[in-house]
């Protein structure tokens, strides 16, 4: 079940509960161009943020897994998507602002 934030300890980059306890929708639109996959984000060894499709797509790209999924969807890294006007109990989004 989900639960309340800040309860848990934060992960490495001082963030609390990224992982496991509800997707996180992201502002990215989902690439629905099956031949590019996370792999595509690559600059050198580093992993780049994929920012997804340049123009309007029909989902956007949910991330960190919901708290019934398994270990492997709730790392960061987890990419989903769903289309914005569905509303589900395991979808929630953050928000951040820069200092």
């Amino acid at each position: 079940m989900t639960h309340e934030v800040g309860l848990k300890q934060p992960n490495s980059l001082s963030m609390y509960d990224m992982s496991g306890n509800v997707w996180e929708w992201c502002w990215d639109w989902y690439n629905e161009d099956c031949t590019i996959s996370d792999a595509s984000y690559k600059v050198e060894s580093a992993v780049v943020d994929p920012t997804g499709a340049l123009g309007p797509a029909s989902d956007r790209v949910l991330r960190g897994g919901g708290y019934y999924y398994n270990a492997y969807d709730c790392a960061v890294s987890s990419r989903d998507y769903n289309s914005p006007d569905d509303r589900y109990d395991d979808i929630g989004f953050r928000l951040c602002r820069s200092l």
